[in-house]
């Protein structure tokens, strides 16, 4: 019995993502506004598009995440409503970031590629937010 060769031919896996780039400043479309309010303890974010959707009752996707002193706001895009009455309103989300004591904390608010992180100094019964760095959201009192 004769013996074969075998031989191993390798290959080149070539890989092209034709994704979106998150580090543009224009792949940042859509910008936030929110307010603060403090109920029994508990602090909550009513968080809404400056600009209106499509579809009237849409809401923000988010989930928070808390790690030290400060609070995270992860954004990830709408929730449309079922069926879709069509007119022109800003999705909007009232997010509970739950009960604080403490008197400062960080609330950062991400959304793909961008961060904005702001200050929350509690003054009593009242929140004073102030911007350490900001490019998608704006705060009212």
């Amino acid at each position: 019995m004769g013996v074969k060769e075998l031989k191993i031919l390798s290959s080149v896996i070539i890989f092209m993502c034709l994704c979106r780039p998150t580090a543009s400043v224009y792949a940042q479309e859509t910008a936030y506004a929110f307010t603060i309010e403090q109920v029994k303890g508990h602090v909550f974010i009513t968080l809404s598009t400056v600009s209106p959707l499509p579809c009237i009752g849409s809401a923000i996707r988010n989930r928070v995440v808390w790690d030290s002193d400060t609070t995270v706001v992860l954004l990830s895009g709408f929730v449309r409503p079922v069926p879709c009455i069509e007119g022109m309103e800003p999705a909007s989300a009232q997010i509970d970031l739950g009960r604080d004591t403490s008197n400062v904390r960080y609330l950062k608010i991400q959304e793909d590629a961008f961060t904005d992180l702001w200050t929350m100094l509690r003054e009593g019964e009242s929140i004073r937010v102030t911007s350490v760095h900001k490019t998608f959201t704006s705060y009212s009192h």
